[in-house]
């Protein structure tokens, strides 16, 4: 999906994006573990990757699968962990997941 940075530029959000990576980069398709193995050697050692996707098979297993953590957006199977409907919703899922990442690194360092 070449268009993916102007779709995340018209909605206000390219910048939030350490790396974008899609299929016409890599040569891989979801669910292909390449894809997801070149997102996260792209971001260089990240605190936290996420994939946010609509295909829970291409998506959100394939990431599983990796160690990733996946968002469902616009569709709906009880497999997946975490879902919305669209972006309000990506982003209160994004936003609870570092509070609670700062949460739990603030016990580790209680408990030390």
């Amino acid at each position: 999906m070449p268009e993916l940075r102007l779709i995340l530029s018209h909605l206000g959000i390219l910048e939030d994006f350490a790396v974008i990576v899609n299929s016409a980069d890599t040569g891989y398709e979801k669910p292909h573990p390449e894809a997801f193995k070149q997102m996260i050697e792209a971001l260089r050692g990240p605190e936290s990757v996420w994939m946010i996707g609509d295909s829970y098979e291409s998506d959100i297993a394939g990431a599983q699968a990796m160690g990733i953590s996946g968002i469902l957006v616009r569709t709906y199977d009880p497999r997946a962990e975490r879902s919305c409907d669209g972006l309000p919703g990506v982003i209160a899922l994004l936003q609870e997941a570092a509070r609670c990442s700062r949460q739990c690194r603030g016990s580790a360092g209680d408990e030390a």
